[in-house]
């Protein structure tokens, strides 16, 4: 059954972050898991498939998104099996980041 929720720009963005963990985390996860931190160049790579940006302003570079495309971004990054990383990288699409962050962070300065 289809969900009522779900439009067809957010399953297509389920595809990019599907491919994005698969290519870019699963593989590593384990290992970033074991040395409790993972590479600061994951947030060049998560800005560049719109994770970053998503939900913020687009005056400031990013992306409008609904709740429904942040519950999207969410489920994708927990097929890696990695809460540590997802919780970093989803750290930045929070309200209280938005009202802290400038431009150049919201358009990929990290």
């Amino acid at each position: 059954m289809k969900s009522p929720f779900y439009t067809a720009e957010h399953e297509a963005f389920r595809e990019v972050m599907r491919r994005f963990v698969a290519r870019e985390i699963e593989p590593y996860a384990h290992q970033w898991d074991e040395a409790g931190e993972f590479p600061r160049s994951l947030y060049a790579k998560a800005a560049d498939v719109g994770l970053l940006g998503l939900g913020f302003p687009e005056e400031y570079g990013g992306i409008p998104a609904d709740q429904f495309m942040k519950i999207v971004a969410s489920q994708e990054l927990a097929r890696a099996g990695a809460g540590g990383v997802a919780a970093s990288l989803m750290s930045t699409t929070s309200s209280p980041a938005k009202r802290r962050s400038s431009p150049r962070v919201c358009g990929r300065t990290i």
